[in-house]
Order: structure tokens, then C-alpha cells, then sequence
């Protein structure tokens, strides 16, 4: 048994970013629910210099194993980016499969789970006026999970620029400040 890390994304996931493609394309990467996309040293590892391309692997994701065939391949992407894995297979054939509602609830109501969903706008504007319609979206489509009330007063979401991601958590910029003052202060040790 190998452990490898996988993500979960939709059909249309490769079509918002623009991700460097060795074989494949975006369009076709997770069009069909038993799709696969990996990367090359993914490729490599499983299926040496043979071309990877329709050729079948099983994985098994939350003790339920199930055939895919690789669709497309990536580009190894930098240890650095917020996407690096293995793999992506689709999200909703592997929910329907894997998380149902009597097996995992948590997948059946507001809240529970942390997903990020990639939005692309033709503007700012277009961004900005889809960001003032969340609230009423979250209150009617959450309404259930929350007993009636508003659920905007226990969930707020909102619209991120994806460059700024990277340091959203407030223990993130921490960190980096602290790094900077401590690089800061070793600089000033050095030079005195």
C-alpha cells in the first residue's frame, strides 16, 4: 500500500488556472468521473517511460478502491505552490461513491467542511457585485442547517484574490513577520 497525496477538484478545475499540460488538455483533464490527472514524476514512479495516457490504476480513498485512467498529465509544480500533489481526481464522482450523507454527514450541510472554490470574473466590477449577492446566497441556501436563522451570522464568506491566499490566516503573516524581525535582528547582530 502506497500513500500518495491526491486532491479532490471539479470537472472544470484545469480550466480556471493555467496549468503546464505535458500530455492532455485542460478541457479533456477530468471530463470523464474515473479520470485521473498526475503529474510526471507521479507518471514516472507508477508507469516508467511509457506514456501514461489511458492507462488504468486503482486507488482506494476512504477504504473504497476505484478504477481511473490518466487523463492528463502536469508539469511537476514548485514545493511552494498551494496545489502541490500527486494527483486530482473529481470531486462529485468521489463523493457520490465515498462521502454519502448516511457515511459522512458532514458532507450534507453548511459548514462542515473547508473547500475552495476558484471563481474566474471578466472585471473587478463583475467580481465585486457577485461578492455583494453572498450573504443572501449563504442565508438561503444555509437556512436549514442553521435553524431558521441567518446563517451569515455564523458563516461569512468572500471573494480572495488568489495571490492573496498564501498568507490569509493571521498566524501566517505572523510567522513571516516574525521571520523578518528575527532576519532583521541577525543582520543587525552581524553588522555591530
Amino acid at each position: 500500500v502506497v500513500t500518495e497525496p491526491f486532491g479532490l477538484a471539479d470537472a472544470n478545475f484545469f480550466q480556471v488556472f493555467d496549468w503546464p499540460f505535458t500530455a492532455g488538455t485542460a478541457a479533456s483533464a477530468l471530463a470523464d468521473p474515473a479520470s485521473l490527472v498526475v503529474t510526471e514524476s507521479f507518471a514516472r514512479r507508477y508507469f516508467g517511460n511509457a506514456s501514461p495516457l489511458g492507462r488504468a490504476i486503482t486507488l482506494t480513498v476512504e477504504g473504497h478502491p476505484t478504477a481511473y485512467h490518466v487523463s492528463a498529465v502536469l508539469r511537476d509544480l514548485p514545493a511552494t505552490s498551494e496545489f502541490n500533489r500527486e494527483g486530482n481526481v473529481r470531486i462529485h464522482a468521489l463523493a457520490r461513491l465515498v462521502y454519502t450523507p448516511t457515511d459522512y454527514p458532514q458532507w450534507a450541510h453548511w459548514g462542515s467542511e473547508q473547500l475552495f472554490t476558484f471563481l474566474r470574473f471578466p472585471t473587478a466590477a463583475a467580481a465585486h457585485a457577485f461578492e455583494r449577492g453572498l450573504p443572501a446566497f449563504i442565508d438561503r441556501r444555509g437556512a436549514k442547517d442553521s435553524g431558521g436563522e441567518s446563517f451569515t451570522r455564523i458563516m461569512h464568506q468572500a471573494l480572495l484574490p488568489v495571490p492573496a491566499m498564501h498568507l490569509r490566516e493571521a498566524s501566517d503573516r505572523a510567522t513571516v513577520t516574525t521571520l523578518g524581525l528575527v532576519g532583521a535582528l541577525a543582520l543587525l547582530i552581524a553588522v555591530v
